[in-house]
């Protein structure tokens, strides 16, 4: 076994043989607090001849000390969800793989926003901050975890697993709430580029958001099946490069047609998101995104349907929303007659406004976008919309 303290030279202890069976054995002595202490094996032949065993990853990972070794901190202290899931090599696992830990946070998860019986993933994560490596992934039967929500503070104590090069804390024995109406933690702004093809596992761009909220502002749907052993994802883009989209959330969006007979709204190729966000995934070497409800979507943009070679609008039009009343979500719909810088805002009754669908300019034709308005209480709101050609305003309803 060679070792090293806090970024030291290694040295080398000989582990000693188990003669009732075919183990060895090692001892790492007690260190101060906070010292950083990391170790790999290796076995020799009577040639002179070895191999390596530096760390719990799967593959040729596993016997590359370059990607990662088995590592811990020293703490005087209970373990945090980031101890548990910060690591400085480059393989994603927790340098406290096997230990049975307990930890607290803010549920940002639960069975209202993801299904119980994904194949994916499951419906708990805890959080502690909008720091990095301040998320984990909880995995427990249904009866421990299931009274949990989003916004309750709890402890829960489990083992250290990796799923999937997923970290996350499962075989749990116990969890307690301890408060309830706690704020919400907002995602972090992230480029969709930051978890596209290419960016491995445990590469830190990525890696250190892992079972966090994240969000990706003005996206665009690039592929409604880029996974073909799986059509249970889609991806989007900023512009930056391609993420990968799950469906396991209870939200409306789909990109599985068959899904219209359950009330879901399909996703097609250049359909346009003011934002998407949701909790940071990996599973078959990409990392992705699991979006819970549909308050994680932004206002869905749609552009012009007809060839404006067959149609073109007089003027300028702007239709009552359907359907209306509504809840959450309706459809506004209006025609250009021209091309045309476009705003389309939604207001209370006060005359303040709570959401920008449209700043943008648009080709003549017909364009139709949804407003979601999740998080908003009941009442009459307005929706006017403004063009090059003059102004228009329709009053909408919405009834919980």
């Amino acid at each position: 076994m060679k070792k090293s303290f806090n970024h030291g030279p290694f040295t080398v202890d000989t582990l000693k043989f188990n003669s009732t069976d075919t183990t060895y054995t090692g001892t790492i002595a007690p260190q101060s607090a906070n010292t950083f202490v990391k170790y790999f094996f290796q076995a020799f032949d009577t040639s002179g001849s070895f191999s390596t065993y530096a760390s719990s990853a799967f593959g040729s990972a596993s016997s590359d000390t370059s990607k990662g070794m088995f590592f811990y901190s020293v703490l005087n202290r209970p373990i945090t969800v980031t101890d548990i899931q910060s690591t400085p090599f480059s393989n994603g696992r927790s340098g406290y793989l096997g230990a049975v830990a307990t930890v607290s946070g803010i549920v940002t998860a639960d069975t209202g926003d993801i299904d119980l019986n994904s194949s994916g993933a499951m419906p708990w994560y805890i959080q502690t901050s909008n720091q990095a490596s301040s998320g984990l992934w909880i995995t427990g039967v249904d009866t421990l975890l299931r009274g949990f929500r989003k916004g309750d503070s709890i402890s829960v104590t489990g083992t250290v697993l990796e799923t999937n090069d997923v970290t996350n804390l499962g075989a749990v024995t116990s969890a307690t709430k301890i408060a309830s109406g706690k704020p919400l933690l907002l995602p972090v702004v992230r480029q969709t580029g930051n978890f596209a093809l290419g960016i491995s596992n445990g590469n830190p761009i990525a890696e250190q958001w892992e079972g966090m909220l994240v969000r990706f502002n003005n996206v665009t749907v690039s592929d409604v099946y880029p996974t073909f052993a799986d059509q249970r994802e889609y991806s989007v883009t900023d512009g930056s490069g391609d993420v990968l989209i799950r469906i396991d959330g209870k939200n409306m969006y789909s990109n599985i047609v068959a899904d219209t007979s359950i009330g879901k709204t399909i996703l097609r190729a250049s359909d346009k998101f003011s934002f998407v966000q949701g909790v940071v995934w990996y599973a078959f070497s990409r990392y992705k995104i699991v979006p819970r409800g549909s308050s994680d979507f932004g206002t869905r943009l749609t552009g012009v349907e007809e060839d404006p070679s067959t149609f073109v609008p007089k003027g300028f039009s702007l239709a009552q929303n359907f359907p209306n009343p509504f809840n959450p979500t309706t459809v506004i719909s209006y025609q250009l007659s021209s091309q045309s810088f476009v705003s389309l805002k939604v207001y209370n009754m006060l005359g303040q406004q709570v959401q920008e669908l449209v700043s943008q300019y648009q080709t003549a034709g017909r364009h139709t976008v949804r407003f979601d308005a999740i998080g908003l209480p009941s009442g009459v709101y307005l929706y006017r919309l403004t063009t090059e050609a003059g102004a228009r305003t329709k009053k909408m309803l919405l009834l919980r």
